[in-house]
Formats: structure tokens, sequence, C-alpha cells
């Protein structure tokens, strides 16, 4: 039986590209206006969001939203939000909604999420699949994965944050059992989510993580979660970046890129930033990652 991660490697496959664009637009990168007013910079943000969705639309599998980015910029944000994400899937992208979401409210908000309805008549915020935190109560884990099941949708376990987590941070932190929290977390992923693997062999339950030194241990722990791999610019040069990709079948991976971390690599996060420059590094990017992923056949 097929399920949602089967429908997002076949939307790879058909597009050649394993990168997913995550928005998360500050104010900061767009040019300012010369009335800085709530409705100017929202203005902004639909303009560069449409354009950017528009233009990738048959270019891109997936696209990921930064929750936390739209509700910046207050009710008219996540009003954005839900428009944009409703607008993502109706072009037919895998639409990933970022929030970390966590402790007894990530259960409800995939609830509200998955069973949103596709329109524009109020706030929902419909998505193929979440982030969520590690945080989450166990049989709030077992009943998320059943549900991504029956609803053809996904969650993902955010796992590791930074490449370059300083040793006291709060996920490098060892568990009872030895291991870091942060492969506890890929660990939870892999034990909850073993018993929804689709017919491509991968799980409603995959993990985000960022690129590390013993990615193949992280492996051993999860072997059928789709890893989401949040790359910086400079990241994309760097085999190891890769090395979710499962050699010879070059699957299991996707490469995330930020619309925000592309304005800063470009020079243009002081109000230069705009859909044309995340469309013609999206492309790019893909480039990069299809050579490399390709060298492990």
């Amino acid at each position: 039986m097929d399920n949602s991660m089967d429908r997002l490697i076949a939307k790879a496959q058909e597009k050649k590209s394993r990168v997913i664009l995550k928005m998360a637009p500050g104010i900061y990168m767009f040019p300012e206006v010369k009335e800085d007013s709530q409705k100017s910079r929202i203005s902004q943000l639909t303009e560069y969001c449409t354009k950017t969705l528009l233009g990738l639309a048959a270019k891109a599998p997936a696209v990921m939203f930064d929750y936390s980015a739209f509700a910046f910029y207050g009710t008219e944000g996540l009003l954005s939000l839900s428009m944009f994400l409703t607008m993502a899937r109706n072009l037919g992208y895998f639409v990933i909604l970022d929030g970390c979401f966590a402790g007894e409210g990530a259960l409800k908000m995939c609830q509200a999420s998955f069973y949103a309805e596709q329109g524009l008549k109020r706030l929902e915020f419909p998505a193929d699949a979440v982030t969520l935190s590690p945080y989450i109560p166990a049989e709030d884990l077992k009943e998320i994965a059943v549900l991504c099941r029956e609803e053809d949708r996904a969650a993902f376990i955010c796992a590791k944050s930074k490449k370059n987590a300083a040793k006291e941070s709060f996920e490098n932190i060892k568990t009872d059992g030895g291991i870091k929290l942060y492969e506890a977390a890929v660990d939870d992923a892999g034990a909850f989510g073993e018993s929804y693997v689709g017919e491509k062999g991968y799980s409603v339950l995959g993990f985000m993580t960022a690129p590390v030194e013993k990615s193949s241990d992280m492996r051993d722990l999860d072997r059928w979660g789709i890893a989401l791999v949040n790359a910086l610019p400079d990241d994309l040069e760097n085999p190891g970046t890769y090395d979710f990709f499962y050699p010879k079948e070059c699957e299991g991976e996707f490469v995330v890129v930020t619309d925000a971390d592309i304005a800063e690599k470009l020079g243009e996060a002081d109000g230069k930033f705009s859909a044309e420059s995340a469309m013609d590094f999206y492309e790019e990017a893909v480039e990069k990652v299809e050579k490399f992923r390709l060298e492990k056949k």
C-alpha cells in the first residue's frame, strides 16, 4: 500500500529534484517602502511568495513554510500563510508546514492541519506534512503515525537544528541509553514509523536534521525515514551533506534550502532580495544536489 512518502518521491523523480525551498521571508529581505505600514509589508510578502510559488511549480516537488516567519507579520502574516499553503497544494506541491510543534499540542496541530479544507473561507493551515519537536508524549506520537497513515499525510521529527551545535547544547545531551538527544529523536522516528512503510520503502514518519559527521550512524537508527537535511548554501558543496541518500538507490533524502540563508549568501539580505533571486538559486541548488546524488549510483 502506498503512502504520502511514495507520493513525495514520485514527484521528486518526475521533476528530477530533491531540493525543497523553505520559505522563511523576513521583512528585512525586501526593499523598503515609503510608507512603513503593515499593509505595505504584507504586499511585499504576498508578491514574493506568489511569484516564487508560480515560478517553481513545474520544477520543485515540494515547498516548506516556516510558521514562525509568517507569524512575525502578525494576523495578516498568518492569513497569508493560510492562503499560500492552499495555493501551493493547488499548484501540485507536496507542502510541509515547519512549526516544530511540541508537547500535547502537536497532535492537535496535526489534526487541525490534516483535516483542514482547501479553501480561503477561514484561517486554516492545510499541509501534506508538518514538523514536530521530539518532546511529544509517546502515546501522541503513536497516534500521529496512525493519523498520517489514515489521512495520507506525514510528519518529520526535528532531530538536529544546526550542523555545529555546541557540546553543551540541549540536543547534544546524552541520554541514559548513551546516545545524544538528537539521535534519540531519529530513533523515535524509526521506532514509531516502522509499521507505516509504503511501497517505496519509506515511512510516514521521517526526521529533519542538519549535515552531520556520522550520518550513517543516524541512518542505522532509522532506515526507513525520509531525511530532510537543512543545508546552508555552502553546505551544497560538501559531499557529506548527501550521506543520507542510499547508495545505488539514491533516494531517502531531501535537501532543504532556506530563502533567508540564500539572501544572506547572495548579499541581498538588506532589502535587495526578490523572487527571481530565490528561483535562480533554487535551480543552481538542484544541479549541485543532483550531481552529488548521482555520484552515489
